[in-house]
């Protein structure tokens, strides 16, 4: 029979055991990351935590349609984000809660004298663009500096929205005037999403003015009885939840130091984005086959696909001018801005890792960049003639060498950066006239 002083050294040695156990494992593991690293030096490549997790929370808010720093977001799994919205297509909980808070600030102190508001309408593009962490920030520096406000402290009030596009910019300020806010300059950054996703709402028999058909019309017409779009829906809401729970366990225990384990997780999550990306080309197509359901047509024409750029252009230059006529009837300031992007062939030096960025999106995106941006380029012109500041800022990156592309239109902190200064200054230019 065991005594007391043979159970402690059976323990004892158990517990060398396990530790000799932990300590081969943590040797194994110190090994594969410095074999990784190793070769990631020989290739001539490098790792960063800080940069792996912000790519994580890009690829994680571009599958959940929310944006960089809205990481606290719940997501809505019927409405991936987004819910119906009677003027302006759809809308997020974020961004509701947001005009809230500037509608009760309003209604309790009415519009503040000592401040310039600058309200940035657009997409995605236009959101991040406007984040205090990025050309807003540097936008408002400047303005500051040169003193065009005089004494009164310019503030970025973003009202952008992932996939939003012409008419909804229109629709939106048109709506927040109606509430009584004004701004002193409204800035329009738009171009991309309505040459992208413009023309493929028209390659499934939608109008091309009509809100993203993957995004409003799975809202609008999403809760029919359809189980294969049900089906869809919730395969493209399980890949965002496994991308949630991917990035979670990695950046929680700060297992993103590690370059290997960042590496795997990055290359997880980037093969979950692809699928989510399929999933919803094919939710896409299967709106698509609704093409007889009057509520996803809109106005139609016969060979609605041949003749969306022209469509898309008129219906651009048209809201531009709604808009620039409300500013003119409310005494502010509005300038349209065209956004530059990644698929404008010589808009850029791109890189590889910019080209490989760019080319997981819808081919129908493509074409519609490349059949549409031509003539936003060459409308610097008729909007002149119509009283419209416009500023081509297609080109703003054309002597970058660096990378600065995430996707096919989004850009790092030095694009916008450099977009702000190009913005600061034609604002500075024109508002000292």
């Amino acid at each position: 029979m065991a005594t007391g002083k043979d159970l402690k050294e059976i323990k004892r040695g158990r517990a060398r055991t396990w530790l000799m156990r932990a300590l081969a494992v943590s040797m194994s593991l110190l090994a594969l990351e410095l074999g990784f690293r190793g070769f990631l030096f020989a290739t001539g490549s490098t790792y960063s935590a800080q940069a792996a997790e912000k790519s994580m929370r890009r690829i994680l808010t571009g599958m959940r349609q929310e944006l960089p720093g809205s990481e606290d977001v719940q997501v809505d799994d019927q409405g991936l984000g987004r819910m119906l919205h009677p003027f302006i297509g759809f809308e997020t909980l974020r961004g509701q809660r947001a005009l809230d808070r500037q509608f009760t600030r309003f209604l309790n102190h009415g519009l503040r004298r000592d401040e310039a508001q600058i309200w940035v309408v657009g997409g995605s593009v236009a959101a991040i663009f406007a984040s205090p962490q990025n050309g807003g920030r540097r936008l408002v520096e400047r303005l500051t500096e040169a003193g065009v406000f005089g004494d009164r402290k310019p503030i970025i009030n973003s009202f952008a929205r992932a996939s939003f596009k012409q008419p909804q910019q229109l629709g939106f300020v048109g709506y927040l005037l109606s509430l009584g806010l004004r701004p002193d300059v409204l800035i329009n950054l738009d171009g991309f999403n309505e040459a992208a996703i413009g023309y493929r709402n028209a390659t499934i028999a939608s109008s091309p003015l009509y809100p993203s058909i993957t995004q409003w019309g799975n809202l609008a017409v999403g809760r029919a009885t359809d189980p294969a779009l049900a089906d869809l829906k919730f395969e493209m809401t399980l890949a965002g939840r496994k991308a949630q729970r991917t990035a979670d366990r990695t950046l929680s225990c700060g297992l993103h130091n590690s370059a290997l384990i960042g590496w795997v997780t990055l290359r997880r999550l980037e093969s979950l984005r692809r699928r989510r990306g399929a999933l919803q080309s094919a939710i896409a197509d299967a709106l698509a086959n609704r093409r007889d359901d009057p509520s996803l047509r809109g106005a139609q024409t016969k060979d609605l696909v041949k003749r969306a750029p022209e469509i898309i252009y008129r219906n651009w230059v048209e809201s531009s001018r709604s808009l620039n006529a409300l500013a003119k009837s409310r005494s502010f300031f509005y300038l349209h801005v065209l956004q530059p992007t990644l698929h404008d062939g010589g808009s850029k030096p791109l890189t590889a890792k910019e080209l490989e960025g760019g080319a997981g999106v819808s081919p129908m995106w493509i074409e519609g960049v490349h059949r549409c941006y031509p003539q936003f380029k060459n409308a610097a012109d008729e909007l002149a003639g119509y009283g419209v500041e416009f500023f081509d800022g297609s080109m703003v990156f054309s002597e970058t060498t660096e990378e600065l592309y995430y996707d096919a239109c989004h850009f790092n902190e030095t694009g916008n950066l450099i977009l702000a200064d190009r913005i600061a200054d034609e604002l500075i230019e024109r508002l000292s006239q």
